[in-house]
């Protein structure tokens, strides 16, 4: 797992500012550069030279106090936690070039909870049908042709990351494949491993600098409940495969920590050091349903005393106990919001009342509370 990095609060920098692009896909299929896949901003800019051009670009280059888009991170790290910024500044600082994040496609299998509809069309649809959502985002977007158009006209591209969507559902993946393939560039791909094909695998073992970030959340049924309708044997069959047929590649795991799966995440982490793969995990921030305020202070010293107990019993690494320690703390001394804790007791026990049939005829409807924290009589 990913050791802690410190920053001073007070001389801002972030690398990814300076050497990462994000290049988003909205839900009319228009193409949105950012900085990074968390930076927020009304503006709207469709291509590089509007970017760079931008007044609000040239401003964030030279900031040395938080930017306003920024405060997803500047919450992390008030709260103790590894924020984006902390990675950037670790895997981006010593490039000339720039990395290339790219999110081609909304189309995702799954309906995790803690995603927005903005980045799964499973999800969307489910939740705009229980009128979580007024506006329905299930509509399949996808701007990998525009995306590549840009790629092939920049010559400064030090790597390319997906993010976002399930990118081995996504039209054309094969066709950006083998972009990566010709350039030698290297890619990284952050992925459910639920869906893969004899013909994606391929493609991955002709890559010479090869990443993949598997999303995890949970172990066993309760992982099947928080990356729902995923199931657990076929992530674990599909993770040994690539295990098998990639033992060149950089493959590891990346766990978000939030009130629903907390007491998952040492299992979690035991399992994913079987593997002998590292394990990244961070910190949720939004939504603020899901954030530590939803615990009252009961509920938080139980969960705190488990994460304990569970350190002391599973195999994890002495970082890996520093950082449940620190994890432990962040909780401790959240603050409990009532109003956080109201929207969590409605939006997810409307999406869980909304399973329920589904959870009681895969069997998995007894393990929801003794997997996840799930408050609702």
């Amino acid at each position: 797992m990913d050791t802690q990095i410190k920053y001073s609060m007070n001389n801002f920098y972030c690398a990814a500012i300076h050497h990462n692009i994000r290049l988003d896909t909205t839900p009319d299929s228009q193409v949105k550069v950012l900085p990074c896949c968390i930076y927020k901003t009304s503006n709207h800019y469709s291509t590089l030279e509007q970017y760079y051009s931008s007044a609000e670009i040239q401003e964030l280059k030279t900031a040395t106090t938080w930017p306003t888009g920024c405060q997803t991170c500047r919450q992390q790290e008030e709260q103790g936690q590894t924020s984006y910024r902390h990675h950037a500044n670790q895997a981006l600082n010593n490039l000339s070039g720039v990395r290339y994040e790219i999110m081609p496609s909304n189309v995702c299998n799954l309906k995790c909870v803690m995603c927005g509809p903005s980045y799964s069309t499973a999800l969307a649809k489910e939740r705009h049908s229980i009128g979580i959502e007024a506006i329905n985002f299930s509509r399949e977007t996808n701007t990998s042709d525009k995306q590549l158009e840009i790629l092939h006209k920049v010559g400064d591209i030090e790597s390319i990351s997906v993010i976002g969507g399930e990118f081995f559902l996504t039209k054309n993946n094969l066709q950006i494949m083998d972009f990566v393939i010709e350039k030698n560039i290297p890619f990284r791909v952050v992925t459910n491993a639920t869906v893969l094909l004899d013909s994606h695998i391929e493609k991955l073992k002709k890559m010479s600098k090869l990443e993949l970030q598997i999303s995890i959340d949970g172990y066993e049924q309760g992982y099947e409940i928080m990356r729902y309708p995923a199931e657990w044997e076929t992530f674990t069959k599909n993770v040994s495969l690539l295990l098998k047929q990639l033992p060149d590649a950089k493959i590891n795991f990346h766990f978000v920590a939030q009130v629903l799966n907390v007491q998952q995440l040492v299992p979690t982490l035991d399992w994913c050091n079987r593997q002998l793969r590292s394990t990244r995990v961070t910190n949720l921030v939004q939504p603020r349903y899901l954030g530590w305020s939803v615990f009252r202070d009961s509920e938080k010293q139980e969960i705190v005393e488990s994460l304990q107990h569970q350190s002391q019993h599973y195999k994890i690494t002495k970082t890996q106990k520093e950082f449940v320690k620190t994890l432990s703390k962040t909780i401790l001394e959240s603050v409990h919001d009532p109003a956080d804790r109201l929207e969590f007791e409605s939006v997810v026990g409307n999406i869980y009342k909304h399973r329920w049939p589904a959870l009681r005829e895969s069997n998995s409807h007894h393990m929801v509370r003794s997997h996840v924290f799930y408050p609702l009589n």
